[in-house]
């Protein structure tokens, strides 16, 4: 039995050292910097952002989490559209990042997304498998109690593998131009920056004609009190505002599921605390929660919350037409 585990260790040890020096191959550097991986599509959007801002005086953007991300094709918006969304992110990261680039790049219109897990109580309070949405990269603008929570040494090393390692689907990605008219086949679990404006919905997602699973309506208000809490809220809009930003707080269609779901946890009375709050604030809030997506000929949801690439192209026409006519 001891030479079992002594043969364990020494295969993991040997795993990691492997790792190491792949990485030393890669990147002609033996500091590893373990943080930087928190997400595999992370830094390929970063990178993307840097160039983006660079080639432009002036930009659009578009933050929040995957509800975003999956909604909105930034390049069907216009070439001064970036996507800067990503699972999980919060209105407190997209504060991070707002506040990071300030300085660097004249920002005029931002589309916020608006959920539920922007207002929580505290991000830090509960267990880790209990505490609201967090995308967790996003100490790279900044590190703090918040921002450094998902960078644990587990996960982290699987993330290193993950960019270390010959990604065959990297091989295969398509070419950047392509935005209207994406048709290739890819594991249906595998998120990519498909443009350099950003766009990483997830397209090729099958997509449900009547949702009848899901627990959104639960996890998105983990610790959100009655009395739901603004102040990661009031942190992005004043600054948005002191930058002299347009910001439209934009909240996505979901599905009948979701409403019953909400309802029968009692989450719809803290959802409308959130909304009230909000409008006694003077912001711009755009509600499409209700939209009726039915009336379309394609499924609009693959799960209850999250729009498919069908509905994306659609519901960007939608609010290109609506920032057309306020412009």
């Amino acid at each position: 039995m001891k030479i079992f585990i002594k043969k364990g260790y020494l295969f993991t040890f040997s795993i990691l050292i492997l790792l190491i020096g792949i990485y030393r191959i890669n990147t002609g550097s033996f500091q590893i910097d373990l943080k930087q991986f928190a997400s595999k599509m992370f830094p390929v959007k970063k990178d993307y952002f840097s160039s983006f801002i660079q080639e432009n005086n002036t930009i659009n953007l578009i933050l929040g989490s995957s509800l975003l991300e999956d909604s909105i094709i930034p390049d069907s918006l216009g070439a001064k559209w970036f996507s800067f969304t990503n699972a999980g992110q919060n209105i407190y990261e997209s504060y991070k990042l707002l506040s990071y680039y300030q300085d660097s790049v004249k920002i005029d219109t931002i589309i916020s997304s608006f959920q539920p897990f922007d207002f929580p109580y505290s991000y830090i309070q509960n267990g880790m498998d209990n505490k609201p949405h967090i995308n967790g990269s996003f100490h790279v603008f900044g590190e703090d109690s918040i921002t450094t929570l998902k960078n644990g040494l587990k996960q982290n090393i699987q993330v290193l593998k993950d960019n270390t390692y010959l990604n065959i689907g990297d091989l295969m990605k398509p070419s950047q131009n392509i935005v209207e008219s994406i048709d290739f086949d890819v594991d249906e679990t595998e998120t990519q920056v498909w443009t350099k404006q950003g766009f990483s919905g997830r397209i090729n997602r099958p997509t449900v004609k009547n949702v009848r699973k899901g627990e959104n309506s639960i996890s998105y208000f983990r610790d959100v009190k009655d009395e739901p809490n603004f102040f990661y809220f009031d942190l992005f809009d004043s600054l948005a505002k002191s930058l002299d930003i347009t910001v439209i707080y934009l909240i996505t269609p979901k599905a009948d599921f979701y409403h019953k779901g909400m309802k029968k946890s009692g989450n719809d009375k803290k959802w409308n605390a959130i909304i009230q709050g909000a409008k006694s604030r003077d912001v711009n809030l755009w509600n499409y929660e209700t939209m009726d997506t039915d009336q379309f000929d394609f499924n609009w949801f693959w799960d209850e919350t999250h729009a498919s690439y069908d509905a994306a192209k659609v519901f960007t026409k939608l609010l290109k037409n609506r920032l057309h006519k306020i412009n």
